[in-house]
């Protein structure tokens, strides 16, 4: 299995390499598929000089913009990962996952209110979104994310009500040591 491992890789870097020397002649639709390949594969610079290339060429898609603040938010890079969430919005207002994305950003620069918000908004829009929600974000990742807001907002009633259902919902999830200090130590 490691030497397939390892034949693997060696043709996935080769067909990358292809696919950089010829990014201009490539449909603006395999470009941003390629750019998620990168993504996917943690090379989030080079997935964002493909996306840049998408969103200069198709302004107006929004999965586009979407997906370059995910490896711009995963690149540190929070202002320009806020400003291209934010374009993904505008492009398309029902875009519910660039609504979580974007939130996650505003948390990360310590914009509690602004994340809240937020997400608040783009619960609005769950289920109403052209894509699965579910394939995009996982629901219970908005949920941790949304009790740590609450309390980031000290909002204790909200905190309390939350941290009850996500403890029947899921007891033993590896995601409560992530915010072991915003249980109630009473």
């Amino acid at each position: 299995p490691l030497l397939l491992s390892y034949i693997h890789y060696l043709e996935l870097n080769k067909y990358i390499v292809q696919m950089r020397e010829n990014i201009d002649s490539l449909p603006n639709g395999i470009k941003f598929q390629f750019a998620n390949l990168l993504l996917s594969l943690n090379q989030y610079e080079q997935s964002i000089e493909i996306y840049d290339l998408v969103t200069e060429a198709l302004p107006k898609w929004s999965c586009a913009w979407r997906h370059k603040g995910e490896a711009l938010y995963l690149a540190g890079d929070f202002e320009r990962a806020e400003t291209s969430l934010l374009e993904a919005i505008n492009t398309r207002i029902e875009h519910y996952d660039a609504y979580v994305w974007l939130a996650l950003v505003q948390k990360e620069s310590n914009k509690p209110v602004e994340a809240l918000q937020t997400l608040k908004t783009g619960l609005t829009y769950y289920g109403k979104d052209i894509e699965d929600p579910e394939e995009e974000v996982d629901s219970m990742d908005v949920k941790f994310m949304l009790l740590e807001l609450y309390r980031a907002n000290d909002m204790e009633n909200e905190y309390k009500e939350l941290r009850r259902q996500l403890m029947l919902e899921a007891p033993t999830d590896v995601r409560w040591e992530g915010v072991k200090n915003l249980q109630p130590t009473h």
